[in-house]
C-alpha cells in the first residue's frame, strides 16, 4: 500500500486559527524521516508565529501518540490536539469517554480530535466539563457543518472553510 503524505487543511474555528499540517499514516520505516522533517517544519512555524504575534491563535490538530513527544520537545509553546481513533460501539459509554479524556490528560494536549462520525452530544459535553477542548475532522457537507455547529465542537476542520463559516453565521444570526 501506498504510504499517505501530509495534507494541507484549513481548520475554522470562531478565532480564526489555522492548521498549517495535519500529518496522517506513516509506515514504520518513514518515522524516522517524518520526525525530523516534522521538527524542522514545527520550528519553523513557531518562529513564524512569534514573528507575527500569532502563538496564541495556532495550535496542532491530528497529532498521533507516537509524535506528541516530539512535538513537546520541539515547540513547547504550541498547543495540540491529541489524534483518538474512537470506538463506534463504545462512544456513548461514560467510562470509555472518560478513558479518552485520561489519555488526552496524560499526553497534555488541549482536546481530542476525532472524526465528526465518532462524536457525539455525550463526548463533547464530557470532555468541556473536564476543561478540554474538541476538534472533529473533516466536516465538508452543509448538512454535517450545521449539525455539529449546534453541538459547539471547539475546531471544525473542513475542506470548504467559506461554506462553513456561511452555516455558522447564519446559525447565530
Amino acid at each position: 500500500s501506498q504510504p499517505q503524505k501530509a495534507n494541507e487543511s484549513t481548520s475554522s474555528t470562531l478565532e480564526g486559527s489555522v492548521t498549517f499540517l495535519s500529518f496522517t499514516h506513516s509506515p514504520n520505516a518513514l518515522e524516522p524521516i517524518l520526525l525530523r522533517f516534522l521538527g524542522k517544519v514545527m520550528l519553523e512555524i513557531a518562529v513564524l508565529a512569534k514573528k507575527y504575534d500569532v502563538l496564541d491563535r495556532i495550535f496542532y490538530t491530528g497529532v498521533f501518540e507516537k509524535f506528541v513527544e516530539s512535538v513537546k520537545n520541539d515547540t513547547p509553546e504550541i498547543s495540540y490536539f491529541l489524534n483518538l481513533s474512537v470506538i463506534p460501539r463504545r462512544k456513548q459509554t461514560e467510562e470509555y469517554i472518560n478513558s479518552l479524556i485520561d489519555k488526552v490528560k496524560e499526553s497534555g494536549a488541549m482536546g481530542i480530535n476525532c472524526n465528526f462520525r465518532n462524536v457525539t452530544p455525550a463526548l463533547i459535553e464530557a470532555f468541556h466539563r473536564s476543561k478540554l477542548q474538541v476538534s472533529v475532522w473533516t466536516v465538508d457537507r452543509k448538512s454535517k457543518m450545521a449539525k455539529f455547529s449546534a453541538l459547539n465542537p471547539d475546531n471544525i476542520t473542513t475542506r470548504k472553510p467559506s461554506l462553513l463559516i456561511k452555516v455558522y453565521n447564519k446559525k447565530n444570526r
